[in-house]
């Protein structure tokens, strides 16, 4: 089925209509609560499942239908990982209506999903409901650490993304260079590394405290030029290692200051 509203019949079960959507079946919401024994179905749809596991509209690739009366309805779709929140949250005690649920329409789900869906273990399941359950639950656990570890991923992209380019860049860099990550002119931010008790300026230039001497983080140079009066003179200035530029982003998001490239990949929960 391609979108295409099929229905599903048990003399105790009742109708689940359902269409196959991107390759996945999707279920109305309210034929499973219904099914499931929930005094009100609409309701147990809207707290019991998640919004990332419902669909409505003809937007999002789900038929309309028609009611009792003739009327065009667009009712709540909802996935297998919304499906488990139903049988989860059901107190609804038939083992029989849970083995035909089971059998007939849980068990291609976890077949799909690659569970250990031997004879075996499908005799056991129809035989057990707890055992049946604990399968649920496992499965609807590897599917929320799976949406917790993309959640992860996305959060740690941005870091992800200017590491990759500081590394990308194995130069050293003036301060004006990393005061340009963040959007700042490089007297602001050599103002910022001083009241962060990173550096403290002495004649003029910028010197890092004793505590960060000796790592790495900085390299000094010697700039010899000549005096209009024809003498010579000479002036040292700092560059930051790719390692100082880690140093102080790791120093500077402690108190809350990140570079331009997390602020504008605005990656959300």
């Amino acid at each position: 089925m391609n979108n295409e509203l099929i229905n599903f019949h048990h003399e105790m079960f009742g109708d689940i209509r359902a269409i196959e959507k991107d390759g996945e079946p999707w279920f109305v919401g309210k034929d499973v609560a219904v099914a499931l024994g929930y005094v009100n179905p609409t309701k147990a749809v809207n707290v019991h499942v998640e919004d990332d596991d419902k669909e409505m509209g003809s937007q999002n690739g789900t038929p309309s239908i028609k009611d009792s009366l003739g009327r065009t309805q667009n009712p709540i779709f909802i996935n297998e990982s919304g499906l488990y929140s139903l049988v989860l949250s059901s107190k609804l005690p038939s083992a029989k209506k849970f083995k035909h649920w089971v059998t007939a329409e849980v068990l291609p789900s976890i077949r799909r999903h690659g569970a250990y869906a031997t004879a075996p273990t499908i005799e056991k399941i129809i035989a057990s409901p707890e055992f049946g359950i604990a399968l649920l639950k496992n499965l609807q656990q590897e599917q929320n650490m799976r949406r917790e570890a993309e959640q992860r991923v996305r959060k740690l992209q941005p870091l992800a993304d200017y590491t990759a380019l500081i590394l990308a860049c194995p130069e050293t860099v003036s301060v004006s260079q990393v005061a340009q990550d963040y959007g700042m002119s490089a007297v602001a931010f050599n103002r910022i590394l001083n009241r962060a008790g990173i550096q403290y300026s002495v004649g003029g230039q910028w010197v890092l405290n004793a505590a960060y001497k000796d790592q790495g983080l900085v390299q000094s140079y010697t700039f010899n030029y000549r005096h209009t009066d024809g003498t010579d003179g000479c002036r040292m200035y700092t560059r930051w290692t790719q390692r100082g530029r880690l140093f102080l982003y790791d120093i500077l998001k402690k108190i809350g200051i990140i570079p331009m490239i997390e602020k504008t990949n605005d990656y959300e929960d």
